[in-house]
């Protein structure tokens, strides 16, 4: 068997194919099963180009067993669902969906205001309908059905983008930042960026480029032998052969979507799109709500080394999920957790997260016990129980222990995070709070705080509770639930500037500072140097104001991974930040954030303005500093900073770098010293960059 589900299916006959007028009537979605682990084969036999292309053409067009129709993706809500907007932890928010070439959240509005400015949305063809006409035909391949409403197709796409995408062809657009094309909403008439485009180029974002070559991909390799004269029941089939015949002939030309100098170079750069922005999770899970209403998935999105396989000079392996290089290296499924054993009590919740090469699902070997859901695990009853994440292949599993609260250890839940996190306004309010309603005005999530026994100068803020005022210290005390004062190891404070601001915190414990001079701006992670029971904890600013934004008390054991302090109390570890925590990387410039995307244009670092679109990134332990890496392609890429002349460069490998991060209290960003001097990332215009150490830079912060 190479291909599909089984060795029957495997063989396609006429009988596998559907009937245009049948499929036309029944265009409802369907509630199929598919994953990724059993829709793909085991074959150990490596494929590469038109042999490979015709597999993954046989499958996906064997395996979509529904065909909607135009109207449904927009009236009947399809779209709503497969494109939903999800928050930073994974859950559904009702009312927007993605937007495709901003990537920002949008509102729900195609039946209302389609068709014009205001901020509704397009049911965008990536593949243009007017540029799917074969050579010497005056036929479009598709218009509204077939793949003209393919829902891997199909994106919802602000109105105003979707004009001046219009017809134009993707490609590379010279002086992009002269050509900047914005999605509209309302009376915003650069609510978002959404590409550029000049001389009948369109030049999507960088964190969107990925998205619209998968795509593209999945199009060419489903639809090229697309019927004109007969909508659903001419896809030929390569018959399992896999033969090259099948796309030597290629209805689709691909200089027809690309503005490329030949075939060969219009593929090399869509595969150059494809590896620098990588799968995130929202198309992920894209996938795989579009698989449940088709029955078929787009291979590119789950393995996207196969195009390089199809249009390079890799080979891919179905039994091993593997490419073969010509240099003979090997990349194959790849899945690691943060954490291989958990102890929670019930009703708490903790996350776990998964490295990995591809897409990651998430299982439970007992529901009653622990559930998962986007690596988040929740205690439901007392007992033991075994959450797996699966890429391909390979998986990763993590051991989970439940107990009821108040238990043998006193209710204490080892290795588990009790956090705080504190709303977000719109404004900062001029209502103090008090201690009878700072946890009903200021909290949004809460599992550490039981009650607040002191509260001064504080208020709801626009980045977290707000502490001070111009002129005066703001402070809160706080008791934290019985689960979460024993064994405490560690104390994670994540806090925001307030402007220009360049205030500390303290905190205390039990009454006592135990941390003065904390930097703003970033997670500050303060180990005990012993397990400590913490009875009551305080955060106070000093002569200036701060956001804290969330506040995390770690049980048992520290993710911090650094030394501990001595008998006096507890210091800072020698790492400042938690290693093995996912960070988003940023700078802020003129009011707004920059984060990392993972992508590099010569020296510099691309950035996106939308915080879920941005990379994360880790740090670990390394000597007496740390290393700060992110994942690429299942691997580990390192960012550092090296020098070439006078001048410093930001880079990255995927060796280890021999010079190290340091956290330099002086300037309160990481630094790097290269050859005695002393370095940090920065923001140059909108990419990130490495500067010599100075007030004046754009230092990078993090933020969990």
């Amino acid at each position: 068997m190479l291909l599909g589900l089984g060795a029957a299916s495997f063989l396609f006959a006429a009988a596998h194919h559907y009937n245009g007028e049948a499929k036309l009537a029944d265009a409802s979605v369907g509630n199929y099963t598919t994953s990724i682990s059993s829709y793909y084969s085991s074959s150990s036999t490596s494929y590469s180009g038109t042999q490979l292309l015709g597999q993954l053409h046989d499958l996906i067009t064997s395996t979509h067993k529904t065909y909607t129709t135009y109207d449904d993706n927009g009236k009947n809500l399809y779209q709503q669902n497969t494109d939903q907007w999800y928050d930073a932890s994974g859950n559904k928010v009702s009312g927007y969906l993605r937007d495709f070439y901003s990537g920002v959240k949008w509102p729900n509005a195609w039946a209302a205001t389609a068709g014009n400015t205001s901020g509704g949305y397009n049911r965008e063809h990536v593949w243009c309908q007017s540029l799917s006409i074969p050579s010497g035909s005056s036929s479009q391949l598709w218009g509204t059905t077939g793949g003209g409403s393919d829902m891997h197709h199909l994106r919802p796409t602000e109105v105003r983008i979707n004009s001046t995408r219009n017809n134009n062809l993707y490609g590379t657009v010279s002086n992009r930042d002269s050509y900047k094309a914005y999605s509209k909403l309302g009376t915003n008439t650069t609510y978002a960026l959404g590409g550029y485009c000049n001389g009948g180029v369109f030049e999507p974002i960088d964190s969107v480029k990925g998205d619209v070559a998968r795509i593209v991909f999945y199009v060419y390799t489903h639809y090229n032998s697309y019927s004109v004269s007969a909508v659903f029941g001419s896809y030929a089939s390569t018959n399992g052969s896999a033969s090259s015949s099948y796309f030597a002939t290629s209805k689709l030309s691909i200089l027809k979507l690309v503005s490329a100098s030949s075939e060969s170079a219009a593929f090399t750069m869509l595969m150059n799109w494809n590896n620098s922005d990588p799968v995130d999770s929202m198309e992920a899970k894209r996938n795989e709500q579009v698989a449940k209403y088709q029955g078929n998935r787009n291979p590119f999105i789950d393995y996207p080394a196969l195009a390089n396989c199809c249009w390079g000079s890799s080979k891919w392996n179905w039994a091993t999920r593997s490419t073969t290089t010509s240099g003979g290296s090997t990349t194959t499924d790849s899945v690691s957790l943060n954490k291989s054993s958990l102890s929670l009590t019930v009703g708490n919740t903790a996350t776990l997260t998964a490295t990995a090469s591809g897409t990651v699902t998430w299982s439970t070997s007992n529901s009653s016990v622990a559930t998962v859901s986007g690596g988040t695990v929740t205690a439901k009853a007392a007992g033991s129980a075994t959450i797996t994440a699966k890429c391909g292949t390979a998986t990763a599993t993590c051991a989970v222990t439940v107990t009821s609260s108040g238990g043998s250890s006193g209710g204490t839940t080892t290795g588990t995070n009790y956090a705080v996190a504190f709303k977000t306004a719109s404004s900062d309010s001029s209502s103090a709070l008090t201690t009878s309603n700072f946890l009903s005005n200021a909290v949004s999530s809460n599992a550490l705080i039981s009650s607040i026994s002191a509260v001064s100068k504080a208020y709801a803020g626009k980045s977290g509770v707000k502490l001070g005022t111009s002129s005066a210290i703001g402070s809160f005390t706080a008791v934290p639930v019985t689960a979460a004062k024993s064994n405490v190891t560690a104390i994670k404070i994540t806090s925001a500037k307030y402007g220009s601001d360049t205030g500390t915190l303290t905190l205390s414990v039990n009454g006592s500072s135990v941390k003065t001079g904390i930097t703003v701006g970033s997670t500050y992670t303060y180990t005990f140097s012993s397990a400590t029971t913490v009875n009551n904890f305080g955060i106070a600013t000093s002569a200036k104001r701060a956001y804290v934004s969330n506040i995390t008390f770690v049980i048992g054991s520290s993710s911090t991974g650094g030394s501990t302090g001595g008998s006096t109390g507890g210091s800072t570890s020698s790492y400042h930040f938690a290693n093995g925590t996912a960070y988003k990387m940023y700078f802020t410039k003129s009011s707004k954030n920059y984060y990392f995307t993972g992508a590099m244009t010569s020296y510099y670092g691309k950035t996106t303005t939308t915080k879920s679109s941005g990379v994360s990134v880790y740090f670990e332990a390394s000597g007496d500093g740390q290393n700060l890496y992110y994942s690429k392609n299942g691997t580990k890429t390192y960012l550092y900073i090296y020098v070439s002349g006078s001048y410093p460069y930001f880079g990255t490998t995927t060796s280890a770098p021999s010079n190290k991060w340091v956290y330099n209290s002086s300037y309160g960003c990481m630094t790097m010293t290269v050859s005695g001097s002393v370095y940090t990332f920065a923001g140059y215009n909108t990419y990130f960059d490495a500067y010599a150490i100075s007030s004046a830079s754009y230092k990078v912060n993090f933020v969990a």
